[in-house]
């Protein structure tokens, strides 16, 4: 019995129980499901995250409060005394304090959550060179700005029912502030909603004192980063007086990031893995049924002259069909649920990117047919080695 009549009969085998069939392959797609889906949606995070830091800059580094788990977004104890000591150190070519703050934006009626960002006003043109961004419509912030915002691409052409341009009044907190600048659009959420301010406006619309988020400093060209960043680090806790700060660079917080979504990913594989098992149980639990049910068909096969070894391949060539059926089913909702999450994100202002790799279809469809293999092989092993006479005498 060739390949080509044993892939008949096992499809021929498979199609006269479609209903057991179906239901057999449920764990393995909902398996292979989670696997593309997440890895997928992994990898568009560990893109972003790279896309994020890159703007970050590789030669800059991020000064917080120890122990941040995310943005640092209300966060207190750096001051305005310790962005004064940091530019200090010759090997800076600017330093930036930073101000982070959730706010109401409302234009016409509409109003959206956002981020406001702040930085010096005098310092607005070395923020716009460390995002590398540039404006599609009016001017950056000046020294002299007071009562002025700039908005990003998404956020003045989409977001509201009617388009934001270059000097439109909007409310802040209901506090009103002319918009004098719109940003090209970037892709990255991040820079497509901004709101950035002077930090002067800032603290008085949130009576902040000279309480500061996050400072980033930029290191000049030819000097060691990570050396600069341990003497920062350093004298900064001799200068405060007590070791709670982080100062880090952009390699370090992306590979931080990295770390974390690396092991979310091993997680919810393993949670996946869990229903690859199940789908693998109701394999063999199927095949089981099925040699019970064809007991005299494999004897006929077998007084005919079929071999051990082909009985064998049959069975197992059934099972890894199933697992395939499984498996591109499972792929093919994994890629659409994880377009589907990215477009229903985008919808909602959150900027997620998916990755499909081939590599991860390719990966997963192996996975499943191998799943479906080995848990048909028991199953087989019993088909083949039964005797062609106790076969026939089977009712």
């Amino acid at each position: 019995m060739d390949f080509n009549e044993s892939l008949r009969l096992a499809i021929r085998n498979i199609s006269r129980r479609k209903l057991r069939t179906g239901l057999t392959v449920l764990g393995i797609i909902v398996g292979i499901l989670a696997i593309v889906a997440l890895i997928s949606l992994a990898q568009g995070l560990q893109d972003s995250i790279g896309t994020q830091f890159g703007r970050l800059g590789a030669q800059n580094i991020l000064v917080t409060k120890k122990g941040l788990t995310g943005p640092p977004i209300g966060v207190s104890g750096i001051t305005q005394r310790d962005v004064d000591f940091i530019r200090g150190f010759s090997e800076f070519e600017f330093v930036l304090p930073g101000v982070f703050e959730p706010a109401t934006l409302g234009f016409d009626g509409e109003k959206v959550s956002v981020l406001i960002t702040a930085t010096d006003a005098d310092l607005s043109d070395k923020r716009i060179e460390l995002i590398d961004v540039s404006f599609t419509d009016g001017r950056n912030l000046r020294s002299t700005s007071s009562g002025e915002v700039i908005l990003g691409y998404t956020l003045s052409k989409e977001t509201f029912d009617k388009e934001i341009v270059s000097n439109s009044r909007v409310k802040i907190n209901d506090a009103s502030f002319k918009v004098v600048g719109i940003l090209e659009r970037e892709g990255d959420n991040n820079v497509d909603s901004l709101v950035s301010m002077t930090r002067e406006d800032a603290d008085i619309l949130f009576k902040r004192g000279d309480s500061i988020n996050a400072i980033n400093a930029k290191v000049k060209d030819g000097v060691n980063i990570d050396e600069t960043a341990s003497k920062v680090k350093r004298k900064l806790d001799r200068f405060r007086g007590e070791d709670d700060t982080e100062v880090q660079t952009a390699a370090q917080l992306q590979e931080q990031f990295r770390t974390i979504t690396g092991i979310v990913g091993i997680i919810v594989v393993g949670i996946a893995a869990i229903s690859l098992v199940v789908g693998g149980i109701g394999i063999a639990n199927s095949m089981f049924t099925s040699v019970l049910e064809r007991t005299r068909e494999i004897g006929v096969m077998k007084s005919i002259g079929a071999r051990n070894s082909e009985i064998l391949s049959l069975f197992l060539l059934e099972a890894g069909i199933v697992g395939f059926f499984g498996g591109i089913i499972g792929v093919l909702f994994g890629i659409v649920i994880s377009l589907g999450i990215q477009f229903g994100a985008g919808l909602a202002g959150i900027e997620i990117s998916v990755r499909i790799n081939p590599w991860v279809i390719f990966s997963a469809l192996f996975l499943a047919v191998l799943i479906g293999m080995i848990s048909g092989l028991v199953p087989a092993l019993q088909a083949a080695r039964q005797k062609p006479v106790d076969a026939l005498r089977y009712e």
